[in-house]
């Protein structure tokens, strides 16, 4: 049985997350972006730094077939060095929160594929996302960032900042 309870601590919820096969992992991406969105507001300095990195990466996503968007999508999360996955492994973690915050807009735009409306997670998914929804928003904002951290490749160093 995998262990969701993301209730320990902030820093937990990697490997609780960790634990989710790559199609999971970005279903709860999408929940998590849902739940936070209305609270983030970037600032100027963001669109200016790693929000401008990560949309040229969006971009080139969002230019994909679906059914390429969704195998981009999980090349990240499988830690592949192709592609948009590559650029990702270079990205610092503010420039990977911003990859998704920015993907999770464009999601809603209908420019990337989206996870179906009738989607359900499952059981297990939904007990770490109930967990997720527990935290305050500093707290969930540090699970974020550690999950979009340690997804995919790690950066090399001299990655974009």
């Amino acid at each position: 049985m995998i262990d969701t309870n993301t209730t320990k601590k902030p820093d937990q919820t990697v490997e609780a997350f960790m634990q989710f096969g790559a199609d999971e992992q970005l279903a709860l991406l999408w929940f998590i972006y849902e739940e936070v969105k209305g609270s983030i507001t970037p600032s100027a300095s963001d669109n200016e730094t790693g929000f401008a990195i990560a949309q040229a990466s969006v971009d080139q996503l969002a230019q994909m077939s679906q059914e390429e968007q969704l195998q981009a999508q999980r090349d990240i999360i499988n830690g592949s060095t192709d592609g948009v996955a590559h650029d990702y492994a270079n990205f610092n973690s503010s420039n990977r929160i911003a990859f998704w915050y920015l993907l999770g807009q464009e999601m809603e735009k209908g420019r990337v594929v989206n996870v179906p409306s009738d989607y359900k997670l499952p059981p297990e998914a939904q007990g770490f996302m109930d967990s997720f929804k527990g935290y305050d928003f500093e707290d969930q904002l540090t699970a974020i960032r550690n999950v979009v951290s340690m997804m995919g490749s790690s950066p090399k160093p001299g990655a974009m900042a």
